[in-house]
């Protein structure tokens, strides 16, 4: 009786999946599939990653993760820095890209003067763009740490 119950069970997902696998598209969903645009998001995570190292350096990142293999993936990394007056100015930044890819990530070590920083990033995956922004971090004056 389990077998059989086994068997039935198995046969009851295949069934499920192969009709949802052929379910029909929306005309939306056809005619972006069409033009090469993604019906779905594709990011499906991005992060910016901000950090001081052992010698007082400022380590600075992201990465970005397509739900699927991707055309275009690419992060753009934007270092900032607080003024006296709060704002937040750009002091460094890079992009890096990949093509035919689901994850990409990029680093960098700064040399940085004393105060708060905070990396922004804005990640793509082919036309779908996400942002993320990390909390400030202290860094010493440069040299002090080491």
């Amino acid at each position: 009786m389990k077998g059989k119950t086994a068997v039935l069970l198995c046969m009851g997902v295949l069934l499920s999946a192969s009709l949802c696998m052929g379910m029909p598209r929306s005309e939306i969903e056809a005619a972006q599939e069409e033009e090469g645009m993604p019906w779905e998001g594709m990011v499906q995570y991005g992060d910016a990653t901000i950090a001081k190292d052992e010698n007082g350096q400022l380590l600075a990142g992201g990465m970005t993760t397509a739900s699927q293999i991707a055309d275009e993936i690419s992060v753009e990394v934007t270092v900032e820095k607080a003024d006296e007056n709060s704002t937040w100015t750009e002091v460094y930044s890079w992009k890096a890209g990949r093509a035919n890819s689901v994850y990409l990530s990029s680093s960098k070590s700064i040399v940085a003067g004393a105060g708060y920083y905070r990396v922004r990033c804005v990640h793509r995956v082919n036309q779908d763009v996400r942002e993320s922004c990390t909390d400030a971090v202290w860094i010493d004056k440069e040299g002090e740490g080491r």
